[in-house]
């Protein structure tokens, strides 16, 4: 491997060769382990069988941030040190020109962890030619792109099945180490996936022998926590636990059981590995020290973003408890600053932490904007959210802009909550686009408390001697706020002012053309403007006339 990626290297430094064409194994843009590990395995794996698109003579990862954001992957960088790997040799997303090779139909790109590209990259959608990924899938299936998706703990145990299948004499002990690092990180969540599993097993065989002796009411089970359909305390369906990706089904019974069964073959086959609990308590503790972190480090650590329209929703994995993360100093003023900087509307920081007396996460849900109507709105889809349902319960929060949760469910993770993110943005930008072609429609379905936004101009210099009755509230309606943007257009709408805290402000009034100092006031001619105007009356009338004979009505 250490060869692949001193080439893959040296060639994106090089800007590659004219005509030579690139075949990418990209990671999500959330960059962590399983998402490295299995760019990096993918890659190994084609460039050693040379099966990957026609045409293609170099394959190689790209880890899709910045490379100034990796330091920030602490448990990615421990266990890359371990296998050997420098972070010299890695290459980085801001380190090559993607739409430059898909516009010179040189790019094609494999997805690892991940199964649709976030909007800023939806134009290389053409150049996906292979999807690998252990999530919901949100893209079209198409006969020019295969897709590999089962749901598994982690996407590095469907690569790994595909090298055991086909090449599994390139399985070496670097490989075997990156592999085993991040698929041993999952066995104490699967212990509790397996309880879980054994509690929908136990649902099935209660609704049958209620069906059975009719004996046991369908409310008898919905007072006891039980319905046909799912346990919405755990998110957890009779035929399929979808929250942890676990099915009762003869069939997803494998599919659970692959991630153990490769982790086992690992130890099997290189009896030299790290114990185990010891790597993986050194993965957990580098992850989940974020000493020294900004906010904003912390939450680019783990970060996916979903937009709809033009909104734009950041979701930050947050390695610490949500009264830990509400303690840091001007923390709201940071995450507006964050924002700004990353042109977000919205963050969703999502903590997960555990405790001394159980390995189950304990995951909380902080939702921060400064607009009121996004803010409102991203709390509505998740309270509302039945796949899975979170279990969402009011935390205390210090923060006027940030709402805070408690989540029951501790097996709804990121995973889960992204697609009900993905469908509420589709249905805002619906809504966005009947409410600029229909009208208010938009402001007639909410209430007013959520439409309109009042906020007090910022204090300068000038204004500091004025009263408080005499600062007006800046407001303005979200329905026009739509309807802006769209007759704008997005390149545009960015010129529009905006207040001190981003929002889009409207654009002054134009200036009246009778006031003083106007073009006008120093040669206005009442009579000349008079006879004017009689002139033209003659002219309209017969226009009018014309217009009657076409049966065309002026108003």
């Amino acid at each position: 491997m250490d060869e692949l990626l001193v080439s893959s290297r040296a060639a994106a430094k090089a800007g590659f060769h004219r005509n030579q064409k690139v075949h990418i194994i990209l990671s999500s843009e959330s960059c962590d382990l399983d998402s490295v590990v299995s760019s990096l395995a993918m890659a190994y794996f084609l460039s050693r069988t040379s099966s990957g698109p026609p045409g293609c003579s170099l394959v190689f990862p790209v880890l899709n941030i910045p490379r100034s954001q990796f330091h920030l992957r602490a448990d990615v960088l421990l266990l890359l040190r371990e296998a050997g790997i420098t972070m010299e040799t890695l290459v980085f997303r801001d380190e090559v020109d993607l739409a430059r090779l898909h516009g010179n139909r040189r790019l094609a790109l494999t997805l690892v962890d991940h199964n649709i590209l976030p909007s800023k990259d939806s134009d290389l959608q053409g150049a996906v030619v292979e999807v690998i990924d252990p999530h919901i899938l949100e893209r079209t299936p198409s006969f020019s792109c295969p897709v590999t998706m089962e749901m598994v703990m982690s996407c590095a145990t469907l690569v790994m099945e595909q090298i055991l299948s086909r090449a599994p004499e390139i399985l070496d002990q670097q490989l075997a180490l990156l592999l085993y690092g991040e698929t041993q990180g999952h066995r104490r969540h699967c212990v509790l996936c397996r309880c879980v599993c054994l509690l929908s097993v136990l649902c099935r065989c209660y609704c049958l022998l209620s069906v059975l002796c009719r004996c046991v009411s369908v409310s008898c089970l919905s007072s006891a926590g039980v319905t046909v359909s799912r346990v919405s305390s755990a998110g957890v369906s009779v035929s399929c636990v979808s929250s942890a990706g676990v099915s009762v089904s003869p069939v997803a019974g494998k599919v659970r059981g692959k991630d153990s069964q490769m982790f086992q073959l690992l130890q099997t086959q290189f009896p030299d590995l790290p114990h185990r609990d010891a790597l993986h308590s050194a993965l957990r503790s580098a992850k989940f020290d974020l000493s020294g972190f900004t906010t904003e480090q912390i939450l680019l650590n783990n970060m996916k973003t979903v937009a709809g329209g033009d909104l734009r929703v950041a979701v930050s994995i947050v390695y610490m408890s949500l009264d830990l993360f509400l303690q840091r100093t001007n923390l709201q003023q940071e995450i507006c600053h964050f924002c700004q900087s990353h042109h977000l509307d919205a963050v969703v920081a999502m903590t997960i932490s555990f405790n001394d007396q159980s390995d189950e996460p304990v995951r909380q849900v902080a939702i921060y904007s400064s607009n009121l109507l996004y803010r409102q709105e991203i709390n509505h889809a998740l309270l509302n959210s039945h796949s899975p349902t979170l279990c969402l319960s009011p935390a205390s929060s210090p923060y006027k802009d940030i709402l805070t949760y408690h989540q029951d469910n501790a097996l709804a993770s990121r995973r889960n909550v992204i697609p009900v993110l993905t469908h509420f943005l589709s249905d805002w930008w619906q809504r966005e686009v009947h409410c600029g072609a229909g009208g208010e429609e938009l402001e007639d379905q909410l209430d007013q408390s959520d439409v309109m936004i009042y906020d007090t101009f910022p204090v300068n210099e000038e204004s500091a001697d004025l009263s408080d009755a005499d600062r007006l509230p800046h407001v303005y309606s979200a329905c026009c706020h739509h309807q802006r943007r769209l007759q704008l257009g997005a390149g545009d709408y960015g010129n529009v002012e905006e207040d001190y805290r981003g929002r889009m402000m409207p654009p002054p009034p134009p200036m009246n053309s009778l006031v003083d100092g106007c073009p006008l006031d120093s040669s206005f001619n009442q009579e000349a403007l008079l006879e004017k105007f009689s002139r033209m009356g003659g002219g309209e009338e017969e226009q009018v006339g014309m217009g009657n004979k076409r049966g065309v009505k002026f108003q």
